[in-house]
């Protein structure tokens, strides 16, 4: 897209306009009906829907320029810690969220859009066959507006042709989830038989674009049904099967380095990437490389997301049997490095992962090794300046470990030590906010710092706007919709199954491959005792996926779990760390009793805590006080904010 995203505008913003100004348009100008009259006038208002991929107002924005990609929808679940300062945590959980009194995620301006198009097509010249091409396109986006909104507020209302300034249907009550939902699946299937293999070109949408959404929706629709007791769950459980299956078998195989989803110049084309949103210099940028790499990325993995990363040899952290003392705490040795070792290499890629090093420059700070030697103000300090240049350290040998093993598994993107925005070296990881020593930069909470789309090693200019592409729909999510869809169905999953699926993500991360008839079932306490053993072993590895994606926000809705973020957040354990002396002077950093980073405490233990009307977002209140049909979601017109 990156070239097609310079839309018309004066088309686009003309055929937004209203339906009396239409009429009021000379004939000699560009008018409904003027505009929307071959397959190329119908492909250039199509390239302003594709913006909707870009929107901060949908809850999966895996592609959008905003800075923090899909970071901020999981602070709101058990992944992510938002760590701008104590008083910013899960708003679920600890009761801060607030009623909005309008929003862009309940709006009905891209639903117009759509509309206007859809309603065009009929009286267009267009072949048969190119009528519903651009039918289905349209009924494809429309329908991903349609989700989005559905899930946040379950009955919305239902139009299918453009609203007049003047029309009854503005003050229409709120369609229910089952029509919405049926009408969703209507369309889509329309879309599946009708749009073009090749779509309208290269990177656009095409049959296998439709597909992908179709496994995304019927999936989340059809275990949102299950769980939430709406019933015709298997209705769109099979249909998850039944089109997953097809584009598995079309894409047997996913891209080989898992960090190149979030650090490419280029995804189109690439293995398993079925749609991909592309950025271009002076046109379309966006800055998350750059964001990740200043003071102002605020967004941590929790300790219990850490965890969720299997050992090498497939098992968690409790069961592992290689070097099992690294994952305990109880042991003298255990600390972020041991904890690190041998562990799936996605975590390596989402987290960066511990180092020290000692830096060159002309000033000097505060000493830092345990045997600093005041008498000798030059021995054993560490000097600060110009942080382009360091030196590896001697007095530990972990401190250079994953140093030397990113050089390995990732020589071409992920390196450290990392750089902040300004090319300074980042002396130490983990770095946390409070530290007093001179680096006020790439710093964390919890100390697990995520940086999932920072790669310095490709030249990345982090003062002006980075152009890696971002995906939209790729392999590895209809993988796992697949194995999870299957399990919901059949109650049981196949090896089969599960080496086209979950082994295939396993094999990327270099773990060992899951084998469904003699895995160990994780034991831990974070372990759900209602999820059935290999029901939870797929729903782990989707965690690990799309870790820091956005997904989270739906799934544990979907799955009625939003008692999972009744917990208290930790991060690293601070015991090594502390008689390492890198933590000796962390003020404002705060641990229980066994060593571990603590931070919002306990919503429960507080008087907060997950209720289930939240599975619901709150209507906004102006749309309650225009339209008098509207009624506000059940719980939020008793609820007051923390």
């Amino acid at each position: 897209m990156k070239k097609y995203i310079i839309l018309l505008a004066i088309t686009i913003s003309l055929l937004s306009c209203n339906d009396e100004f239409l009429e009021r348009i000379p004939q000699d100008k560009l008018t409904e009906e003027t505009a929307f009259q071959t397959s190329e006038n119908f492909a250039t208002y199509a390239w302003s829907l594709y913006r909707i991929f870009d929107d901060g107002s949908q809850i999966l924005r895996v592609g959008s320029n905003s800075t923090n990609g899909g970071y901020s929808n999981e602070r709101h679940t058990d992944n992510i810690a938002f760590n701008y300062n104590k008083n910013y945590s899960n708003k679920y959980a600890f009761h801060t969220i607030t009623i909005p009194t309008t929003t862009g995620q309940y709006s009905y301006d891209y639903i117009r859009k759509v509309n206007i198009m859809l309603a065009n097509i009929d009286n267009s010249k267009m072949s048969e066959a190119d009528k519903n091409h651009w039918r289905g396109v349209g009924l494809f986006f429309r329908s991903y507006r349609y989700f989005d909104m559905m899930f946040r507020y379950g009955d919305i209302q239902w139009v299918e042709t453009p609203v007049g300034t003047d029309d009854e249907r503005l003050f229409m009550p709120r369609t229910p989830r089952d029509e919405v939902a049926a009408n969703l699946l209507r369309d889509l299937k329309f879309a599946e038989e009708n749009v073009k293999d090749g779509g309208n070109g290269r990177n656009t949408i095409n049959k296998d674009v439709v597909r992908a959404f179709l496994s995304r929706f019927s999936l989340m629709e059809g275990t949102w049904r299950k769980y939430h007791q709406l019933g015709d769950a298997d209705k769109y459980l099979s249909e998850c099967k039944r089109v997953s299956d097809v584009l598995v078998n079309k894409y047997p195989n996913v891209m080989p380095k898992y960090y190149d989803l979030y650090t490419s110049e280029s995804l189109v084309g690439e293995t398993g990437i079925i749609l991909a949103f592309e950025y271009e210099t002076d046109q379309l940028t966006h800055h998350r490389a750059r964001y990740e790499a200043t003071s102002a990325h605020y967004y941590d993995l929790t300790k219990d997301a850490v965890d969720s990363y299997l050992c090498q040899d497939g098992q968690t952290i409790e069961n592992t049997s290689v070097d099992p003392e690294n994952y305990n705490p109880n042991d003298p040795n255990f600390s972020i490095y041991s904890e690190f070792r041998n562990r799936d290499h996605r975590l390596y890629f989402t987290v960066c992962p511990p180092y020290q090093i000692k830096k060159k420059g002309d000033r000097s700070e505060l000493p830092w090794h345990p045997d600093y030697d005041p008498s000798n103000p030059t021995a054993k300090r560490n000097p600060q300046g110009n942080f382009s240049t360091w030196l590896y350290d001697d007095f530990k040998p972990e401190y250079r470990e994953y140093i030397d093993l990113l050089e390995q598994i990732s020589p071409d993107a992920k390196r450290i030590p990392m750089s902040n925005w300004n090319n300074f070296v980042v002396y130490r990881i983990p770095h946390f906010r409070t530290d007093p020593q001179g680096q006020g930069y790439n710093v964390s909470m919890t100390g697990y710092y995520t940086w999932k789309y920072y790669t310095k090693e490709r030249g990345y200019d982090f003062a002006v706007g980075q152009t890696s592409d971002a995906p939209i729909f790729r392999i590895g999510e209809v993988m796992l919709n697949l194995a999870e869809a299957t399990y919901e169905l059949d109650g049981t999953l196949s090896q089969d199954v599960a080496d086209r699926t979950i082994n295939k993500l396993r094999a990327r991360g270099n773990v060992t491959a899951l084998n469904v008839n003699s895995f160990t079932p994780d034991n831990s306490s974070r372990r759900d005792a209602s999820v059935s053993d290999l029901l939870w072993e797929i729903r782990r590895e989707r965690r690990v996926e799309f870790m820091g994606d956005g997904l989270r926000y739906y799934d544990i809705r979907r799955w009625k779990k939003g008692d999972y973020m009744n917990k208290e957040i930790f991060g690293v354990n601070t015991k090594q760390l502390r008689e390492l002396q890198l933590m000796t002077y962390q003020k404002g950093v705060t641990e229980n009793a066994q060593g571990f980073v603590t931070t919002f405490g306990d919503p429960v233990a507080k008087g907060f805590g997950w209720e289930d009307f939240m599975y619901l977002e709150p209507m906004p209140s102006q749309e309650l006080l225009l339209n008098e049909q509207l009624q506000q979601n059940a719980g939020w017109d008793s609820y007051s904010p923390n």
